[in-house]
């Protein structure tokens, strides 16, 4: 079976204890060859303990490489689109971490690079390659009308679990970089929203980053809502908590999520019907293979209850996910996760901040 030759841009955490790890795993199916990464050091300390040829901080030069056949883009999210553009240009096929990028000028750039560039461009929505997730479609497909639908994402902060589970090389951006990266932040988000303030710009980015997890779900599941039936943040803008109602016409889905500082991850959806509930229950994707469940709760032939939890598989969705791009890009197969599918967070993010009330923004 063909290997493919992966260089990574951007060696920060998601790198280090995720697709590294997946890489490695997947041996028989990919090998890195080169990493990138803005900070000098921590490109050659990754590339030293994976054994990786190659080490540069330059994205253009590991795009260029002739030794590389697909990309990871997992730098700075302002620098998603761009990178992942010159990755196309130079023919070769990307994983775009999530989110595809900040602004929706950029991601139709990308949308309509995607079409043209004859190569796999895939958005790593992890959670749409976990079993639980494609079983949970198959039940909808039995036609049970949707009665109510809960999105709940309360979730301790990234490092409260890393610094317990991983040894991350980290170092800090240079300041002209760390600069440019906030300017272009600020720059994209307001153009998507028309709105500048320092707490639209908050919000929007959590949306995009945090919840594009339980976003990539929703909309798998049900597509994009109608409209937005009434949005509130409370926190701060260092750590907003949100909420929403979301207009699916038959049903309404309730949002919620915030970070707190409990060292754990309380990540569900729930389906529910007249006679049956689904609820998909996911944990910290920074420690790989454990478990993401599918509970059922469902009335019984004798007027009981009778209720199930299924953990479908060991295998952790980033293997999947890993595993589906290399079906796409050696066989031809359409990736699940598309840039135009991932164009659809943004727009939601849009409309919620958008729905928040006056001086909530």
């Amino acid at each position: 079976m063909r290997r493919i030759r992966v260089g990574v841009v951007g060696c920060g955490e998601v790198a280090q204890a995720i697709h590294l790890p997946t890489l490695a795993f997947l041996r028989d199916l990919f090998t890195v060859t080169a990493v990138c990464d803005a900070v000098p050091a921590v490109a050659d300390a990754v590339a030293r303990r994976w054994g990786v040829p190659a080490g540069c901080t330059d994205p253009g030069e590991l795009v260029a490489r002739g030794d590389v056949d697909a990309v990871l883009v997992a730098n700075p999210h302002a620098f998603h689109a761009e990178t992942t553009l010159a990755a196309v240009a130079a023919g070769k096929h990307v994983l775009v971490e999530k989110p595809l990028c900040l602004g929706l000028a950029e991601a139709r750039a990308v949308v309509a690079a995607a079409g043209t560039g004859g190569v796999v461009v895939q958005v790593g929505y992890m959670r749409r390659y976990a079993q639980t997730f494609t079983e949970a479609r198959r039940l909808l497909e039995d036609g049970r009308p949707v009665r109510l639908v809960r999105v709940h994402a309360v979730l301790g902060r990234n490092r409260l679990i890393l610094d317990q589970t991983h040894h991350v090389e980290r170092g800090e951006l240079p300041r002209a970089l760390a600069d440019e990266a906030r300017a272009r932040e600020r720059a994209l988000v307001s153009d998507t929203l028309g709105d500048d303030s320092p707490a639209a710009l908050a919000a929007y980015l959590y949306l995009v980053t945090l919840n594009s997890h339980d976003f990539c779900v929703l909309r798998g599941l049900f597509g994009l809502p109608h409209g937005i039936l009434y949005a509130a943040r409370r926190g701060t803008d260092e750590s907003p908590w949100l909420s929403a109602a979301l207009d699916y016409g038959s049903f309404v889905c309730h949002f919620e999520t915030g970070f707190d500082e409990i060292p754990r991850v309380d990540t569900h959806l729930e389906i529910h019907a007249d006679d049956r509930v689904l609820r998909l229950e996911y944990d910290s994707p920074f420690v790989r293979n454990l478990p993401t469940r599918l509970r059922t709760t469902q009335r019984t032939a004798g007027g009981g209850v009778t209720e199930a939890s299924a953990q479908l598989s060991w295998e952790d969705p980033f293997t999947s996910e890993w595993i589906a791009f290399h079906d796409a890009v050696t066989a031809g197969s359409a990736p699940r996760t598309t840039p135009a599918d991932a164009l659809e967070d943004l727009l939601l993010a849009r409309d919620l901040v958008a729905a928040l009330p006056a001086g909530e923004t």
